[in-house]
C-alpha cells in the first residue's frame, strides 16, 4: 500500500493521437511523455505545471481529490496500527486468543470500521472519475479520455486483501467455532453469533 500511495498513476487521462498521458496522483499531476529526458514530468498540486501544450491547464483539484489523498494517508494509519495490533499480541497465539476474547467487541467494530472504510474510499474515487473535467476549456475543444489507473487498484486491492487475510487470521477461532457449529446443524443461538466483549 505505502508503494502505491506513491504511485502517480491514479486517474489517468490520455487525448487520442497523442503519446503523452496525464497522471494525477495523490498530491502531484505528472505527464508521462516520450518528450521528457526522464519520461516523465510532474508538478505538486496547486504549483503551475510546465507540461505539454495539450495537458498544459490542468484544473486545480477539486475537493473529492483532497478527501480521497487525505483518506489514503488514514487508511495507511489505520493499516499500520493494526499490523502494529497484529504483531504486538499475536506473535503467541495463546496470547492472542486470550487478549481476542478480552477485547473481542472492540476489535470486531475495528475491523468492520475498516472494511467500510476501504468501501467509502472506493466509492469516492468513481465520483472525481465519473463528474470531474481537469483542463480548462480551450479555444479548440479537446477530448480527452478518462480511466483509473493502477496505482488505485493496487492501493485498493491489495490493502483490501491483505486487511481480509488479517482478519481471517486474527479471528480464526471465532470462524472455525461458527463454521463447526453450522456443519453440524445445530441451531447457533443469535447470542453466540455476536463476539463476546
Amino acid at each position: 500500500m505505502v508503494i502505491n500511495y506513491f504511485n502517480k498513476e491514479w486517474i489517468v487521462v490520455t487525448k487520442p493521437g497523442s503519446d503523452g498521458e496525464f497522471l494525477r496522483g495523490l498530491f502531484h499531476d505528472c505527464v508521462n511523455s516520450s518528450k521528457f529526458e526522464h519520461g516523465i514530468k510532474c508538478s505538486p498540486w496547486g504549483e503551475t505545471p510546465d507540461f505539454e501544450p495539450i495537458f498544459s491547464k490542468p484544473k486545480e483539484p477539486c475537493f473529492f481529490n483532497y478527501t480521497i489523498a487525505w483518506f489514503s494517508v488514514l487508511l495507511l494509519i489505520w493499516m499500520s496500527l493494526w499490523v502494529i495490533i497484529s504483531i504486538t499480541y499475536c506473535c503467541n497465539w495463546r496470547r492472542c486468543t486470550v487478549w481476542n476474547k478480552a477485547h473481542g467487541k472492540k476489535l470486531y467494530f475495528g475491523a468492520i470500521g475498516g472494511i467500510v472504510s476501504f468501501l467509502i474510499f472506493g466509492f469516492m474515487m468513481l465520483i472525481p472519475r465519473l463528474t470531474a473535467e481537469y483542463f480548462e476549456e480551450t479555444e479548440i475543444p479537446v477530448k480527452y479520455e478518462y480511466s483509473l489507473g493502477s496505482g488505485f487498484f493496487r492501493f485498493f486491492f491489495g490493502g483490501l486483501f491483505c486487511y481480509l487475510l488479517g482478519l481471517l487470521i486474527f479471528f480464526y477461532d471465532k470462524i472455525e467455532e461458527f463454521l463447526a457449529k453450522r456443519k453440524g446443524h445445530q441451531q447457533i443461538p443469535l447470542q453466540e453469533r455476536t463476539i463476546q466483549a
